[in-house]
């Protein structure tokens, strides 16, 4: 059985981000992954990541100097 692995950037794209995160994490199956990268966001997207955060979804959190 193959999986996948998705790696999303973010950084301030929390107007956006759950419809994206929504539309990916409908379509995954239980051996795919998804890492989101959040690069240091001003807005509330590390939030957003928090919220759709399962067994498959790794957040990676990262200050932006």
């Amino acid at each position: 059985m193959k999986s996948i692995s998705i790696i999303i950037p973010i950084y301030n794209t929390g107007k956006y981000l759950q419809d994206c995160l929504t539309s990916i994490i409908e379509e995954m199956r239980d051996y795919d992954e998804l890492i989101l990268v959040d690069d240091g966001s001003k807005d509330d997207s590390y939030y957003i990541c928090l919220k759709n955060k399962k067994h498959n979804v790794y957040i990676i959190k990262n200050s932006n100097h």
